[in-house]
């Protein structure tokens, strides 16, 4: 029988940020309720008393302990080399004081300062690596290919190579790891990477249909097919072309409606959108919290997203596919994305195109009137595939197996 059941979980983020409230915080409640004492230790970006004493509470109900670490950042550029140090030596009193077993760091800054936390207090490791994040940040423009992008390779070598778990989101990122750093030991890749997706909690965004009819009514949306972007404004999700696409079909499909929803500043949308003289009559934008967008996603009847495939994005697994699949819509987005392109042909749940595609009206509209003839029959398809791909709970026993594991080591 395992003693001390304990995971302290590091995250370089605030605990505001919407990715804990999807990736972080619906698991660690689950593996509390599975017996585990659970801690969570975050950075404290933009944190005033009100919001401290509000997520203490909040954490304290669901019997996940908060450790925090008021933000300190040196000069060095994208993350702090001195927030890692720091990070470092609160991981060591943290696990220290409340005895925690398993040290599981979700992306590159926070593995760094638990491995090193791990190996000296002979805890468990799990690198929860999320995505390529050295490739991420030069597409950003955070990075050039000089020293700090070598220095980050290195440090995730030495992630890779000495945690005791690697978790990877798709079938397409763990063939990169086996190809860089296992292809000559495939027997220990096997033991020790394992593919666990971006999951959500699918039960958020099964809305009733009195919802459906409420919300569109309210947003003159009636007897409209409504295509729906929601996300970042990051350049890499190439939300223009996403703008760009909606008004090639719509101006063959006059009820066709957008609704645009993200959680960053509106004023470049609006700005293009103005430049693109779309009627007002056929979109509305949104400054959304996370915990509202499955409102407007029910509301809907077309997810829509491109991202540009980089080698950060062709081993991603993003978040909002699983949403909107959830939400019972059938996606429209490109190849180069993760698992997304054989995710949409084995359940028959979207439409794909390659990003040259989107380039030519032709092929844009000739690809659209045959998908769109089926539209109706798309929302129990793309319920069981997020059912079957993307549930929480398949996600929470994957981990639980992990921990069990490497408790019982």
């Amino acid at each position: 029988m395992m003693k001390n059941k304990s995971i302290l979980f590091v995250a370089y983020d605030s605990i505001k940020a919407p990715i804990l409230h999807s990736q972080g915080i619906p698991h660690l409640q689950r593996f509390s309720k599975k017996g585990y004492k659970c801690g969570i230790l975050t950075f404290g970006f933009n944190l005033s008393k009100k919001d401290r004493k509000y997520y203490k509470k909040y954490l304290n109900i669901h019997k996940i302990k908060w450790h925090f670490i008021s933000h300190f950042s040196s000069p060095v550029k994208p993350h702090s080399l001195m927030d890692m140090i720091i990070c470092f030596f609160y991981i060591v009193w943290v696990v220290l004081r409340y005895n925690y077993r398993i040290i599981h760091c979700r992306s590159y800054i926070a593995e760094f300062p638990g491995l090193l936390a791990s190996l000296i207090l002979h805890r468990k490791n799990i690198f929860d690596m999320r995505g390529l994040y050295p490739e991420e940040y030069l597409l950003s423009g955070y990075l050039q290919k000089g020293f700090l992008y070598r220095f980050y390779k290195c440090i995730e070598r030495l992630e890779v190579k000495l945690s005791d778990r690697v978790i990877v989101v798709s079938n397409k990122f763990a063939v990169y790891i086996r190809r860089v750093y296992f292809k000559n030991n495939l027997k220990l890749f096997n033991q020790k990477v394992i593919i666990i997706p971006n999951c959500i909690e699918i039960e958020i965004f099964n809305r009733k249909e009195v919802h459906r009819k409420e919300i569109r009514k309210k947003l003159g949306m009636d007897n409209k097919i409504v295509m729906v972007y929601s996300g970042s404004l990051a350049k890499w999700h190439l939300w223009e072309k996403a703008v760009d696409f909606y008004t090639i079909i719509q101006n063959k499909y006059k009820n066709l409606f957008l609704l645009f929803l993200t959680y960053e500043n509106l004023k470049n949308v609006h700005k293009y959108f103005n430049t693109r003289r779309i009627n007002k009559k056929h979109y509305k934008i949104f400054n959304l919290k996370p915990d509202k967008v499955a409102h407007y996603l029910s509301a809907s009847d077309l997810g829509l997203f491109f991202i540009y495939p980089d080698i950060s994005k062709q081993v991603s697994s993003p978040i909002k596919f699983a949403e909107f699949l959830a939400s019972g819509l059938p996606v429209i987005t490109n190849y180069g994305i993760g698992d997304v392109p054989d995710i949409i042909k084995k359940y028959k749940v979207g439409l794909l195109y390659s990003i040259i595609d989107l380039d030519t009206k032709k092929i844009v509209l000739d690809k659209f009137k045959k998908f769109i003839i089926y539209l109706d029959s798309f929302k129990k398809k793309c319920r069981h595939a997020a059912n079957k791909e993307f549930n929480i709970e398949f996600a929470v026993n994957r981990y639980l197996d992990i921990y069990k594991w490497l408790l019982n080591r």
